[in-house]
């Protein structure tokens, strides 16, 4: 376990530096090594903690209790004044706001420990229509990159590029075009991830998994559950969703969309069909009877998408 919250912590370091929506976590674990007056000490300590059934169980409701949620302006509303720049806090009325995971750095410790024992069997299952919040290639204890996930920018760039290079081949082809895109609204929150459906994916791991043995495995996994669940009832509902800036919810996003991905990939079949998290990119040539009329099976619809987008 010391090994692999060693490399956890030294990938966490490395992808919240290279993310800058992450400056709350960014000040945690600088404050985190100064705090602390050997790293590797703090991290033995933890392995620990987690490999003992007793102290296990205080620690973890210690840790689930820094759990909060941080909230920043998403956007702002219109104002009828002409200042740009330097507007007064008084002056400025928040239109929509973003919720961001904020706890203990030893959770997101845990949490990348997900990735590296889980999250790399999931994401390797995953079609090359899954664009963003891609591991780069992991090779194991031998691996010594810090890499985690591929970078924003290459990834949304090939996502936004495919798509429109098919769109641009079936034009000079002579075919008329449907582009079709969509996204689903404040996705992370949206969701609603049962223990059962969560549960499932350490049963289809089980073949798969190195480097961790039972019970620390089941224990990690319900961990991850348990970070979930405390964040969620922060925002008194009954569903579990995904806690934004919380590692392991960019894996569980898109295993969550996987059963859309097959159903408009084997119902429709489009000639390009690319996810970026929760937004999606359709391409196909429009025939006498059209691709969207498969899936939508309404005429009126059809003309009313066609309208839309061609």
């Amino acid at each position: 376990m010391f090994s692999l919250f060693q490399r956890s912590f030294k990938k966490l370091k490395a992808s919240v530096y290279l993310d800058k929506t992450q400056p709350v976590l960014r000040d945690k674990l600088v404050r985190y090594e100064s705090s602390v007056t050997d790293v590797e000490k703090s991290l033995k300590k933890l392995s620990e903690r987690f490999c003992n059934e007793n102290s296990w169980v205080s620690y973890k409701e210690e840790l689930l209790s820094s759990i909060k949620a941080l909230t920043f302006p998403k956007a702002l509303k219109e104002s009828n004044t002409n200042i740009v720049i330097n507007r007064s806090v008084d002056e400025a009325v928040v239109d929509k706001r973003q919720f961001f995971f904020d706890g203990d750095v030893e959770i997101q410790i845990l949490g990348v420990a997900w990735i590296l024992t889980f999250g790399k069997i999931i994401d390797k299952r995953f079609s090359d229509n899954i664009y963003g919040y891609r591991l780069r290639e992991y090779k194991g204890d031998s691996d010594t990159s810090p890499y985690l996930f591929y970078p924003y920018f290459s990834k949304y760039e090939k996502w936004r590029d495919q798509g429109l290079e098919c769109a641009k081949r079936l034009l000079e082809n002579g075919k008329d075009v449907l582009v079709f895109t969509m996204d689903v609204k404040s996705y992370f929150h949206s969701v609603d991830i049962n223990k059962e459906a969560f549960n499932k994916i350490e049963e289809d791991c089980q073949a798969e998994i190195e480097g961790i043995e039972e019970p620390f495995r089941t224990q990690l996994h319900e961990f991850i559950f348990e970070v979930m669940q405390r964040y969620s009832s922060i925002f008194k509902t009954d569903r579990i969703f995904l806690p934004i800036g919380f590692l392991p919810s960019n894996i569980i996003a898109n295993w969550y969309l996987e059963n859309l991905d097959r159903a408009i990939i084997n119902a429709w079949n489009p000639s390009y069909y690319g996810r970026y998290v929760d937004d999606i990119l359709i391409v196909d040539k429009v025939e006498k009877e059209g691709a969207v009329r498969k899936v939508l099976g309404d005429k009126d619809a059809e003309r009313k998408l066609l309208r839309s987008y061609v």
